[in-house]
């Protein structure tokens, strides 16, 4: 999962750093959750959307789906109370966006 969080973030904090102008500081602790988190709602999702017409059968799914968002979401915002869990007033202008992807 490190691994992965790394190379998501090299790939994310241009961006981040170009529009919102501040840097995650707990990013690996965070995503240590997350990632795992974002493919099994994706995976519920796609379940959910193909099980629409099934009747009753997927309102327990769609409760989980909802369930699962719900926790990811306070897991995140707990992790954004933490102290110092954002670097802030960090600028890049879009020729060193550009550098950086070049």
């Amino acid at each position: 999962w490190t691994s992965v969080s790394l190379a998501a973030q090299i790939a994310t904090t241009p961006i981040s750093l170009y529009y919102f102008h501040q840097f995650p500081v707990y990013f690996i602790i965070a995503n240590w959750v997350v990632i795992p988190a974002a493919f099994l709602i994706f995976s519920l999702g796609i379940v959910v959307l193909l099980t629409t017409g099934w009747g009753m059968s997927n309102v327990g799914l769609s409760w989980l789906l909802e369930q699962v968002t719900t926790l990811v979401n306070r897991f995140i915002v707990g992790i954004n109370q933490l102290p110092y869990s954002v670097v802030e007033d960090m600028y890049m202008d879009k020729w060193q966006v550009g550098l950086w992807y070049g």
